[in-house]
């Protein structure tokens, strides 16, 4: 394996809500009620990236662990003003949990760390090792790990 894949699984799933709620537009909805569109777009952007991977190429998904993490230790307003992810997309996070486990895609998520911290980490310790790197996100923050190893996308 010459090459990893990293998705900062927040960032997907936010992008896959955002790019699919129209105002005025129905949110869909499973059987239970439970919202599912996010999951649909989610999982259609993962079926592209995972379709695209040549044999023995790697692919890991990050997620947050939860809100408090240690920059809210080091900075008592880090992301103080920031408006709480709608409810209908935080619903469909364990679904994406599970439509990963279910693909095969390992994920990882550590208690204290958000998903781009672990995402950044992990392609700098892949660069180190050799490793071209993709890294599939809409946070500005990891364009200063691009480099010859490292794209964004």
């Amino acid at each position: 394996m010459s090459k990893l894949t990293i998705i900062d699984g927040n960032s997907l799933l936010f992008r896959a809500y955002f790019a699919t709620a129209y105002p005025g537009m129905e949110i869909m909805r499973n059987q239970e009620g439970i919202p599912t569109k996010a999951i649909f777009a989610f999982s259609n952007m993962m079926n592209k990236i995972v379709y695209s991977l040549k044999e023995g190429e790697g692919i890991i998904v990050a997620f947050d662990a939860a809100k408090h993490n240690f920059r809210h230790d080091a900075l008592e307003t880090y992301k103080a003003n920031r408006k709480p992810a709608p409810k209908e997309l935080v619903e469909q996070f364990p679904i994406a949990r599970d439509f990963l486990r279910n693909f095969g895609i390992f994920q990882f998520e550590e208690e204290g760390f958000e998903g781009d911290d672990i995402a950044g980490t992990i392609a700098k310790k892949a660069k180190d090792a050799g490793y071209d790197v993709t890294i599939y996100t809409s946070d500005r923050d990891f364009l200063q790990l691009v480099d010859n190893k490292i794209t964004v996308n």
